[in-house]
């Protein structure tokens, strides 16, 4: 077969956007990985601060946008086919997995929060001596002062 002088120069084309496309995919990476770094010099990048939260509520809709959009259809085309039982057709076992994966995500990531959540607050709270950890001193907790920055701080001045 003979290459002719479009089919090369579309070959060209293409070259240079896989280039493109490559460094600045890895350009991207590396400025997403860097965040936390920059967030020691820079407040707003702060694990801790919203704009964090943002970029990563942003990120995590792109991954999942990605995930719906490339793999779900292929998904239903594959578990609709005329080679499984009836059982299989006529139920929608691709979006039942989906669901329960988002489902899952949700659980594990609510569980996580509360988790580290409840152990901040407890590293900054102070338990007076004699105390076991199944009684929770009223008091104290009264007096102990509210956090001034972060998730916590916002959601002390919403309510």
């Amino acid at each position: 077969m003979i290459v002719g002088a479009a089919d090369a120069a579309n070959g060209a084309l293409a070259q240079q956007l896989k280039f493109i496309a490559t460094t600045s995919i890895l350009f991207t990476g590396a400025l997403g990985c860097s965040l936390p770094a920059l967030g020691r010099r820079v407040p707003a990048l702060r694990p801790q601060g919203h704009l964090f939260f943002l970029i990563k509520a942003f990120a995590a809709g792109v991954i999942l946008a990605t995930g719906m959009m490339h793999i779900l259809p292929d998904a239903f085309d594959k578990l609709s086919s005329e080679s499984l039982a009836a059982g299989w057709r006529n139920f929608p076992f691709a979006g039942l997995g989906a669901m329960l994966g988002a489902m899952g995500t949700l659980i594990i990531d609510n569980v996580a929060t509360g988790y580290f959540t409840r152990q901040n607050l407890n590293m900054n709270s102070v338990e007076p001596a004699g105390c076991s950890a199944a009684v929770v001193d009223i008091e104290s907790q009264m007096e102990a002062p509210l956090p001034q920055k972060g998730f916590l701080a916002a959601v002390i001045k919403m309510t």
